[in-house]
């Protein structure tokens, strides 16, 4: 899959929301359904149904944090899709989010290893009020 542009852009309700142009269609994600940690660890929540997802991503117990493995489904770990929601989830964080088209990453992601998180995030996003 190649990303071809990215862009901000509020809906009708305000929310902050990103479109992903591909050569296999659009993507659409949403502030509100990212969770911060998984998009941290490289995993990126695009919709059960989404032809973007991940077959299913397996994490080992420790890292989810109890005594089983954790499956996630409907997620993608694609890097520069991971990149993108990163620089998403810290743009409406830092309150430094415009709509309007965004660069594509060249560079990697940054992963944080979830388990060695000093805190575990309790929210996806802190917002702000409007």
């Amino acid at each position: 899959m190649k990303i071809l542009s990215a862009s901000y852009y509020s809906d009708s309700d305000g929310h902050e929301q990103m479109l992903v142009v591909t050569d296999e269609g659009d993507l659409r994600l949403s502030a509100c359904a990212l969770k911060l940690r998984l998009v941290l660890a490289g995993f990126v929540f695009v919709g059960e149904e989404s032809k973007f997802a991940d077959r299913e991503i397996v994490l080992p117990a420790k890292w989810a944090g109890n005594d089983s493995e954790m499956r996630l489904h409907g997620f993608t770990a694609h890097p520069v899709i991971v990149a993108l929601a990163q620089r998403f989830v810290e743009a409406v964080s830092a309150d430094t989010f415009r709509c309007g088209p965004v660069p594509i990453p060249t560079e990697p992601p940054m992963i944080v290893n979830a388990i060695q998180m000093e805190t575990k995030p309790q929210k996806s996003i802190t917002w702000r009020d409007k």
